[in-house]
């Protein structure tokens, strides 16, 4: 038979998940006015909500950078191969594709 939680258990569950998801860690030593104050946890899942989508949006810029910088490299690789008098043997090695 599943076990049926309160509201209250439900969100300091989707409390501790999201802190987990937010800094890497379960909550501890979580001021017990707002572990028992369903008002006060839901703000709190609201705050932890904006911590984690500005963490995957700057997580998004990062990975776009990446790309970015890897896109850059490529086109200077192949534009070095194309002027290189050695273009032969670097195409040997692999570098120039």
């Amino acid at each position: 038979m599943e076990q049926q939680y309160t509201r209250l258990e439900d969100l300091q569950c989707t409390y501790s998940d999201m802190y987990k998801d937010a800094y890497g860690i379960r909550p501890r030593n979580v001021d017990s006015t707002v572990w028992s104050n369903e008002d006060l946890l839901i703000a709190e899942i609201n705050h932890l909500g904006t911590v984690i989508a500005q963490d995957m949006e700057m997580e998004r810029q990062h990975e776009a950078r990446v790309a970015a910088e890897r896109q850059a490299l490529a086109i200077k690789t192949q534009d070095i191969c194309r002027a290189s008098p050695l273009r032969v043997g670097l195409f040997e090695l692999g570098a120039c594709r």
